[in-house]
């Protein structure tokens, strides 16, 4: 015990000490995703966190208890193996803040945290599929014609509600790819419709 104290005896030690980003388990591990983590180098980055996050919380020193260990490791194998080993991080820093749920750092805490950061990876996660779906359909081409951005621009103009589902049918695709080829797609979509 003494000597823990006299480790922690200045706020630099502790901020020394602390630097979790330093840690070579860490930075191997950090996007890598939960389950393809070994149980012991969880359970050492987890000790990290715990220790970061109880000086973000205003205690100096914080012995993290092996049946909180064991808890937290399960549910982050069991519910959260997908999430990446940094987001897991930045749940406890997030949470030690005051970002997410408030309350001691236990298991149950610590779950709203994670369980509060999974949801905003997921959702980063799913804006970049819809975007990767959107620019691939957008840069779809056949036969030198932009039938994507045609197809996209159409749905916009139904969106916008330029058009309706009867003058829907009357732009045609590959006439409106052709149009946009030649730098004449609002000659064309006027041609077609009047409310433009």
């Amino acid at each position: 015990m003494e000597e823990q104290e006299k480790y922690y005896s200045t706020p630099e030690e502790v901020t020394h000490h602390l630097k979790v980003e330093n840690n070579e388990t860490y930075q191997k591990n950090s996007l890598r995703p939960v389950r393809e983590v070994t149980e012991d180098n969880l359970r050492l980055l987890l000790g990290l966190f715990f220790k970061k996050a109880s000086v973000i919380m205003g205690k100096e020193a914080y012995d993290v208890e092996e049946e909180a260990l064991v808890n937290i490791i399960e549910f982050l194998q069991k519910e959260f193996s997908y999430l990446p080993v940094a987001y897991v991080y930045t749940a406890f820093l997030n949470g030690a803040l005051g970002k997410y749920a408030t309350g001691r750092l236990v298991p149950r805490t610590i779950y709203a945290w994670i369980q509060a950061t999974a949801q905003e990876y997921i959702q980063k996660e799913q804006k970049k599929y819809n975007d990767d779906i959107y620019n691939a359909i957008l840069n779809a081409q056949t036969d030198g014609l932009a039938y994507g951005r045609a197809l996209i621009m159409k749905i916009d103009l139904f969106n916008e509600g330029k058009i309706d589902e009867k003058l829907w049918d009357k732009l045609d695709i590959k006439e409106l790819a052709i149009a946009i080829k030649n730098g004449r797609e609002l000659e064309y979509i006027n041609s077609k419709i009047t409310k433009i």
